[in-house]
């Protein structure tokens, strides 16, 4: 069984996966300031950040396209968006370390 929404390509889904993903990095990293300035406990503020990422990716999902199936492609779309970020800059980090 394929998880796909009726009526929608492979590509369809793809694109609006994606745009659900730049909408909440977007929007997390708008957000994640105030997050570090009112939240002093640092796993409490991972735990923030990340929350407002999957529902930040949920509303967007759900506004793009109004089914349940957009809302929980939203809100993985934000739950991964987390993950890839936090990979991407340890990387990142990695490599500026041994280039220092």
């Amino acid at each position: 069984m394929a998880l796909t929404i009726p009526t929608q390509t492979t590509i369809d889904l793809s694109i609006f996966f994606l745009v659900c993903s730049i909408v909440t990095y977007a929007i997390t990293e708008i957000v994640k300031p105030l997050a570090k300035h009112f939240i002093a406990n640092p796993d409490l503020k991972a735990f923030a950040i990340r929350f407002i990422s999957c529902v930040v990716g949920a509303f967007a999902g759900y506004s793009l396209h109004k089914d349940p199936m957009g809302f929980w492609i939203g809100f993985g779309s934000g739950s991964t968006n987390t993950y890839i970020v936090e990979y991407v800059k340890k990387r990142l980090e990695k490599h500026i370390d041994k280039e220092n």
